[in-house]
């Protein structure tokens, strides 16, 4: 399985966590930067450089200012909900 290594002690904004995210993956400039977007390109394929199966580990949680803990958790649940689909992709935050 494929291990993508992000760093999220800096990120401030659910901003950052989107432009670090899709930025590791490879996505295309034109991805949106909300779940739904997330939820199609890692759920569908073919649309990032990096498809499933992957583990994200998100590192630096304790650096993270509220609104980006907010936005990981989220995305964590999106990850729950896309692995109960059967995506092969996993989450760990550090």
């Amino acid at each position: 399985m494929k291990v993508i290594h992000v760093d999220g002690a800096a990120w401030k904004t659910k901003d950052d966590f989107f432009a670090a995210f899709l930025s590791a993956v490879g996505a295309p400039d034109w991805h949106g930067h909300n779940l739904n977007a997330l939820n199609d390109s890692i759920g569908a394929g073919g649309i990032n450089e990096i498809n499933p199966p992957f583990l994200i580990k998100i590192r630096g949680s304790t650096g993270m200012k509220p609104e980006a803990k907010q936005m990981v958790e989220t995305f964590q649940q999106l990850v729950r909900n896309l692995k109960a689909e059967g995506i092969d992709v996993a989450v760990q935050v550090e």
